[in-house]
């Protein structure tokens, strides 16, 4: 068997093997590394394998010579390597964990990088290694960088012999550089971040440590290991040592105030003359107090002891840090010692720091095997503890003993004055009273004395000397003066002390005792009254008011305490000797809410001011959770059948099977069913039921979920139908059916149309080759008889500079005429002449004309009715939502943005204006861009079809821009896109939530190829928004090329309005980047204007002068003034010069007579042809990528098996397509037999699809997978069997509905169909178009009309109610109460959403601090006059403001204090920060802060943290906060203000829930069936925006998801 040492070589090797593997394992490593960096990486590495966790290690001599502790029995070494020597040798450490300390014990010396400790860091780095930077943790990285370059230059010959065996050794030489140098400089970077507590886990990923991945032998993770551990070390030893030396001559300066001031108040109160000072010794400062304590070694192990821990871990913080305190060091500060009850233990002074208990823990370690190597206590001759305990006691008795004892009457001193919060020894003294257990009361103890973290006061002994008490979570700790005696007094014997002194009546003066009067015990008359409540509530839980409590008595006080886990103790009473307890009235609703929940009844009697008792709170556990009541989970109804409160269990029956006859109950927890029920919408009226008209002897068919039943009614019942059918025999053939489902499946034959019923139908005929459509068959008989149209322009070249310009009535007037031109010329079915295209181009939209629509503006009465009667109701809808954003674009920017296009490089390609309007970008395209292929995309029917008339020749789609996908086609995207606050519902989208101007740069980078350019006018906010979210995602694709923000007046002349706007060029990248450019964050201005990072850099491309207006909503905004005598033009002009971008075209250019044999190798993508796929064009094969195909050469047998696989894709995609469009089985059919002979005959001539040469051609083509999947095939890769494609329908096709017999079936198609209620379709749906009284009848209460919407329009502004009756429903309430006023039929809004209201908080459910940005600045001016009493010369002085711009609170007049103003500058402030001060900061969420001026070495002056000053302002700042908090309840109509604003802003909301059966999955395998929960979580993703589907293992969220890809991709509607 191998020996010890050999095990530990064969541990390092293997955990060196590890360490690289996983770059959570290199991070642990680091970790721990990064406490132990004085150790070799060797130890480091042994250390790790051994015991990750260990904090600070050292030989057994050290911890017991040294350190004072003892090594603990069992205690396992941590064996380490020395390998200095020809035959390597074990050494053992412990670490601090497992050793004992001793009163006198010293701890491992720990230095923390505080904030006050940052700048001096910051300058030693600058000053050791010349790295400058503002941020610390950035000058840090610039120096790790360093540090690498030169260890690699030093030692790269040793680094490149270990490279063999590694993944180096695919690198030459200069990547296995860069892989040695990113894995060390990372590496590096993270230790000493975490070293100095910085917490890089946050910040790095997998991807910043790609390169540790490269060292995966031993050799290469020890190299790497080295150098990280040898660079660090430097860091970080430098750190340690400025951090040491700046505490402590801060300490010093300190102490030496300290002292001389104390030394004057003395002699001042002794009325004695100050002495002179003495001289001081040569050699030796005056400030200079004592000699500075030797630190300890640095040397390795072993014989070092790893003295550093970051904060948090087990070597902690000395007692006395703290935020208001400094830590105390070696330099300045003896040991401290634990004090117990009469002890008169004396610290001994030794220089290392003060002492704390650590953990028991000896580490978790990393397995048994490991463990095996460590030292067992036994394993040598070492001393017993009880041996090592008797030596170390023995050298303390030595030392002199210490000049100042803590006595048990100073100790009781200082806990007389309680913990310095008012009001503290009663609240003590009260815990005494109520609470029996000790340990419990230790930790209540902390709580008071320190309720905020670690803290202190100055603190006068009996002896007339000065000190200072600290408290922390370990317990108070008292230091004298002047020689800086330091006493821990924990809080389990501080507990024990105010005990003694309690059961002594030594704690409480008279005055405390008489204001203590708590009187757990019941006097005559108030037991009398308790008795005769308990005989009319005897099963109640009766809690009575007494001494400001609510007591509980007897049982009930045993079963309260049981709950509540509160404190149970005995009292002599009226009653007799009972049990009691209670609780403050302050947790009333709480405590008394968990006591309901446990299935009691609980009455509250509240005190009177005569001493009897009234009626507070009376709770029935029955209205806990009523049985019968009717709760919805998983989207179903269940009635609560029982409640078992002590199992916590709620029995349920589900009402849908009941209803079946099927009695099916399940159990769920009492906690969540509570939840249910507190939410559910009680307020919800019944759907009224739709009458049908049915009888006896009626055929009828009913569609069930699973099968159609044709028969005659036979019989009905008042809860059953039976259906006779057709099949002859027995009465048991017949169906029976519940009334309601069958009510719900009922259907009826449509009768066929009539020829005169068809003629008035839409109809399509093909006129000179193509096919339009007709409202009606004259229409089209019209049409065909026609005379030849005039010969049609083709696309429309504007030349008017001043397109688009003049007046609101003028403008009008040229949009009437270009919507009659353009009605006439679909009318005739022709394209439209130059002159005709010359009327259409003054078409400018109904952005800035809103006044047309008003029809209250008497001065465009003639202009409304006119519009009106011209345009449809759907274009009368559209024109009139399009007037806040149809503004068109002025000449002199689109000619700019061309400008800048064409300097980058760009001739011609396809050009894509996804917001074209009527296509102006298009009319000014330059003639260098002529050849281009320009795509336009239009929503407004109106606007799209005349663009349609103004380029024919180019191809435009009048749709929204999110029905459109052609990814990577366009070389060049420009336009001027929607602005607005607003979404567009694209599925592949919507989970950005981007507002519309963010969605088209999102999405058109993605219809862009790589290399393309994308040039948009947009609102400014796309660049100076506050959330970076949109800019993020935008840089990860795109390269910002500039920008240029234009003035306000840039678009006034033809859209008619100021805003400011924003030209953006981007170009589109191959590969997303991983790093954050500047631009995507906001900077700020010399002027102080936050605007984005590129303008802040770019002040050039800003064309005007930075400024903030008054908008009409009363906010600030930034704007952009015009500079005066510039022309727009030439600003754009000599902006574009700074436009940086190179595009790389792809150019398809006619060739010359010597080049035209490459006229065919190089083609123009066709739209049609898929991206990234193979195609065949005149029997050549082409491959399409981007925005061109290209041909491919292949010889005539590779050309044959592209070609068969082009046509079975073809083949494969007909047969889809047909089976979504449901043709007929004979057409599915004939397609199938196609795709058996063409697949039979590929596969006789080539082979399989899957067969390794046919994938090799045609793998890159984007459906060669859809083809692989035709075959089936076994483990050999042999053809098992054709897909089932080939002989059956394996896609769900899309069935349109076109009628329907009830508005509720007419609802749940528009929802399916429309995702909304829409009127129209459903009237349409039910043969009755136009007429929406019945539909609005039958299902009030399943709809809702929106008041907010026109009231004038009936078909407007419908909601389910699922939608209606949620989100802000208190404001809705308020619109709805407001509306019926003057509308009745509002009335049913009004009670729906009455009951949907949330439950009204309570004051004492509400928090309400200083600094809510939604309190009145009234409310805390009340406060500050009413606490501070401000003098009344001084009132008008003192104003509190609040802006909600800033969010940011201001008190005007803060120094305005007068000389009386004691209770200001006293009371609630200090002489260096007033109360109005301490106000301000509170008010901002700050902590107060005070700060002296000094001189630095230079001369200059320099900040500096009071820490004392801070200390007592920010005590003052914790008084005002708890005045507050008792103020602001105390006014009755002040809280009842106060709840009601608090409820309306933060307690309005109710959630939405979400139905999917309305949901239809077309083209999804009609074998597949969704369970309800899925089809509710797909509708929740679809309308809920962000959504977690966190279902159990096996519910189908795999499925789930699957659909809603479908989904996203379009085949899902």
């Amino acid at each position: 068997m191998p020996n010890k040492t050999q095990e530990c070589l064969n541990l390092a090797q293997q955990t060196a093997k590890e360490l690289t593997r996983y770059w959570e394992n290199w991070t642990d490593y680091l970790t721990t590394a990064s406490r132990l960096y004085k150790y070799s990486f060797a130890d480091q590495l042994m250390i790790y394998a051994q015991r990750p966790d260990a904090t600070a290690c050292a030989s057994f001599d050290i911890w017991n010579n040294r350190m004072n502790r003892y090594v603990r029995r069992g205690s396992k070494g941590i064996a380490l390597l020395d390998q200095s020597s020809s035959v390597p040798r074990l050494h053992y450490v412990f670490d601090v964990s497992d050793t004992g300390v001793r009163r006198n014990s010293r701890d491992p010396e720990v230095w923390q990088l505080g904030p006050d400790l940052v700048q001096p860091v910051s300058e030693m780095i600058a000053r050791e290694y010349g790295v400058y930077h503002e941020r610390l943790s950035q000058q840090i990285s610039d120096l790790t960088g360093k540090l690498v370059d030169s260890y690699w230059d030093n030692n790269s010959g040793d680094i490149l012999d270990i490279v063999d065996g590694s993944s180096l050794i695919d690198y030459d030489e200069a990547g296995q550089e860069f892989q040695f140098k990113s894995a060390a400089a990372i590496s590096i970077l993270y230790t000493v971040l975490e070293r100095c507590g910085l917490e890089p886990d946050g910040h790095f990923d997998r991807d910043d440590f790609q390169a540790i991945f490269s060292f995966s032998t031993p050799a290469a993770v020890y190299a790497l290991g080295t150098a990280v551990s040898e660079c660090s070390r430097d860091v970080l030893r430098n750190i340690e040592r400025t951090v040491k030396t700046t505490i402590r001559r801060r300490n010093v300066e300190r102490s030496q105030y300290e002292y001389e001031q104390q030394e004057r108040d003395l002699l001042d109160r002794r009325g004695l003359p100050a002495p002179e000072p003495d001289p001081a010794p040569a050699g030796e400062s005056t400030g200079q107090i004592r000699q500075t304590a030797p630190d300890l070694p640095d040397e390795a192990s072993p014989g070092a002891v790893q003295f550093d821990a970051p904060v948090g871990d087990s070597a902690s913080a000395p007692v006395g840090s703290g935020t208001d305190r400094r830590e105390p060091d070696a330099a300045d500060h003896a040991g401290t010692a634990e004090a117990e009850p009469g002890s008169e233990q004396r610290a001994a002074s030794d220089g290392v720091g003060a002492a704390h208990e650590q953990p028991e823990s000896t580490g978790r370690g990393t397995g048994d095997e490991r463990a095996d190597l460590q030292l067992s206590f036994f394993d040598v001759a070492i001393p017993t503890e009880a041996e090592q305990i008797e030596s170390i006691d023995q050298a303390e008795s030595e030392k002199s003993p210490s000049a100042f004892v803590l006595s048990q009457a100073e100790i009781e001193n200082a806990l007389r004055r309680g913990s310095n919060v008012e009001g503290s020894k009663l609240r003590i003294w009260k815990i005494y009273q109520l609470q029996p257990d000790r340990k419990l009361r230790a930790k209540a103890l902390a709580k008071e004395y320190a309720p905020y973290g670690p803290g202190g006061s100055s603190h006068t002994y009996l002896d007339g000397s000065s000190g200072w008490l600290d408290h922390d979570s370990k317990g108070l700790t008292f230091e004298h003066y002047p020689d800086h005696r330091k006493t821990l007094l924990r809080w389990d014997w501080v507990e024990k002390y105010i005990d003694l002194m309690i059961q002594s009546d030594r704690y409480l003066s008279d005055k405390e005792r008489r204001a203590s009067d708590f009187p757990l015990e019941l006097n005559a008359a108030s037991a009398a009254e308790y008795t005769a409540l308990k005989v009319q509530h005897p099963d109640t839980l009766v809690g009575f008011e007494a001494g400001g409590n609510f007591m509980f008595y007897g049982e009930d006080a045993a079963k309260v305490a049981k709950v509540l886990n509160s404190a149970l103790f005995t009292r002599e009473t009226a009653l007799g000797e009972v049990q009691v307890t209670g609780f403050p009235p302050s947790l009333w609703a709480k405590n008394s809410k968990e006591l309901w929940s446990a299935g009691n009844d609980v009455y509250l009697a509240g005190l009177n001011e005569d001493g009897t008792h009234h009626q507070a709170k009376h709770l029935h556990k029955e209205d806990y959770l009523p049985i019968g009541s009717v709760i919805k989970m998983d989207g179903r109804e269940f009635r609560i059948d029982g409640v078992d409160f002590d199992k916590g269990k709620v029995s349920l029956q589900d009402m849908a099977l009941a209803d079946m006859r099927m009695p099916i109950f399940r159990e769920e927890p009492l906690a969540i069913v509570r939840e249910l029920y507190e939410q559910q919408d009680e307020a919800l009226d019944a759907a009224p039921e739709k009458a049908v008209d049915y009888k006896v002897g009626d055929d009828v068919v009913v569609d069930l979920p699973t099968r159609t039943i044709e028969g005659k009614v036979g019989y009905v019942g008042e809860t059953d139908v039976r259906i006779d059918t057709n099949a002859p025999g027995y009465s048991w053939s017949n169906e029976v059916l519940n009334k309601q489902q069958f009510e719900d499946g009922l259907r009826r034959d449509e009768q066929e149309l009539s020829d005169e019923e068809l003629d008035k139908l839409p109809i399509s005929v093909e006129i000179n080759g193509e096919w339009q459509t007709f409202p009606d068959a004259a229409a089209a008989d019209e049409a065909l008889n026609a005379a030849s149209a005039p010969e049609a322009a083709g696309n429309f070249h504007i030349t008017d500079d001043h397109l688009g310009e003049g007046g609101a009535k003028q403008k009008y007037a040229r949009n009437i005429t270009a919507i009659r031109t353009l009605f006439q010329l679909e009318q005739e079915q022709r394209g439209a002449t130059i002159d005709e295209q010359e009327v259409l181009s003054q078409y400018v939209g109904w952005g800035g004309l809103p006044d047309v629509f008003d029809d209250k503006k008497d001065s465009w009465a003639k202009e409304y009715t006119e519009l009106k009667g011209l345009l449809s109701e759907e274009e009368y809808t559209a024109a009139r939502a399009s007037t806040l954003n149809a503004h068109y674009t002025s000449p002199v920017v689109i000619r700019a943005i061309y400008d800048a296009a064409e300097r980058m490089g760009f001739r011609s390609g396809n050009i894509l204006e996804p917001s074209m309007g009527v296509g102006n970008f298009f009319g000014l395209l330059p003639d260098s861009m002529a050849d281009s292929r320009l795509y336009g995309v239009e929503l407004d029917s109106i606007t799209g079809r005349i663009a349609q008339k103004l380029y024919p020749e180019a191809s435009i789609k009048v749709a929204g821009f999110e029905t459109t996908d052609r990814r990577d086609f366009y070389d060049l995207a420009v336009g001027n896109v929607p602005f607005g606050n607003y979404k567009v519902n694209d599925k592949a989208y919507n989970k950005l939530g981007f507002s519309i101007h963010n969605y088209f740069f999102a999405k058109a980078i993605d219809q862009v190829r790589p290399g393309g350019i994308v040039a948009f006018v947009t609102s400014r906010y796309t660049l100076d928004s506050k959330d970076s979210s949109a800019r993020k995602h935008i840089a990860e694709r795109a390269d910002l090329l500039g920008a240029i923000r234009l003035p306000n007046n840039a678009f006034r002349a033809n859209a008619g309005t100021d805003v400011v706007s924003d030209i953006i060029f981007l170009q589109k990248r191959d590969r997303p980047i991983d790093h954050e450019p500047d631009w995507v964050q906001l900077g700020k201005t010399e002027d102080g204007f936050a605007i984005n990072q590129y303008f802040a850099d770019h002040p050039e491309m800003v064309l005007g002068v930075l400024s903030t207006e008054s908008t009409q909503y009363g906010r600030e905004e930034l704007t952009v003034a015009p500079l005066e005598g510039t022309s727009l033009a030439d600003q754009l002009a000599e902006a574009v010069q700074h436009i940086e971008g190179q595009y790389a075209e792809v150019e398809v250019e006619t060739p010359d007579i010597a080049d035209a044999e490459n006229e065919k190798h190089i083609l123009p993508a066709d739209p049609e042809v898929k991206n990234f796929s193979y195609t065949v064009v005149d029997g050549e094969v082409f491959y399409r990528e981007n925005s061109v195909m290209t041909q491919v050469e292949l010889s005539d047998t590779a050309k044959g098996r592209v070609t068969g696989m082009v046509e079975l894709r073809q083949i494969v995609n007909d047969l889809i397509q047909q089976q979504l469009e449901d043709y007929p089985d004979a057409d599915i059919k004939a397609t199938q037999e196609r795709l058996n002979a063409a697949y039979d005959a590929f596969a006789a001539k080539y082979g399989l699809l899957n067969d390794r040469k046919n994938g090799r051609l045609f793998e890159q083509d984007s459906s060669y997978y859809l083809l692989c999947s035709l075959e089936n095939l076994d483990e050999q890769g042999q053809l098992k069997s054709k897909a089932a494609m080939f002989t059956k329908r394996t896609i769900r096709p899309e069935r349109t509905v076109t009628s329907v017999d009830t508005p509720s079936e007419a609802l749940a198609v528009s929802i399916g169909e429309h995702g909304k209620v829409d009127l129209p379709y459903m009237a349409e749906l039910l043969g009755t178009p136009g007429e929406y009284g019945r539909i609005t009848t039958e299902l009030s209460g399943v709809i809702f009309k929106d008041p907010a919407a026109d009231p004038t329009d009936p078909e407007a502004g419908w909601q389910m109610a699922d939608e209606y009756l949620s989100g802000d429903v208190r404001a809705k309430l308020r619109m709805a109460q407001f509306t019926a006023e003057t509308n009745p039929e509002f009335v049913v809004n009004v009670d729906a959403l009455t009951k949907a209201q949330p439950r009204e908080l309570e004051a004492s459910e509400i928090d309400v601090r200083l600094g809510a940005t939604w309190l009145s600045p009234d409310i805390i001016q009340k406060f500050m006059t009413e606490t501070f009493q401000i003098p009344y010369y001084l009132r008008h002085a003192v104003k509190v403001r609040y802006s909600p711009y800033t969010a940011e609170w201001r008190v005007e007049g803060k120094t305005a204090t007068g000389r009386g103003d004691i209770i200001s500058s006293e009371t609630y402030g200090t002489s260096r920060a007033n109360a109005y001060k301490i106000l301000e900061e509170t008010l901002n969420l700050k902590d107060v802060r005070i700060y002296d001026t000094i001189e630095d070495a230079e001369g200059k002056p320099k900040r500096v943290l009071n820490k004392r000053e801070t200390m007592l302002a920010q005590q003052k700042q914790q008084v005002i906060k708890d005045a507050f908090a008792n103020w602001v309840w105390q006014d009755p109509q002040r809280r009842i203000a106060l709840v009601k604003q608090y409820n309306e802003l933060f307690n309005s909301t109710r959630p939405r829930e979400y139905d999917g059966s309305h949901i239809h999955f077309v083209g999804m395998n009609p074998e597949i069936t969704l369970r309800e929960h899925q089809r509710n979580a797909i509708a929740h993703v679809l309308y809920g925006g962000n959504t977690l589907l966190a279902h159990e293992v096996g519910a189908g969220k795999s499925a789930t998801r699957s659909q809603l890809k479908r989904l996203r991709a379009g085949q899902l509607v």
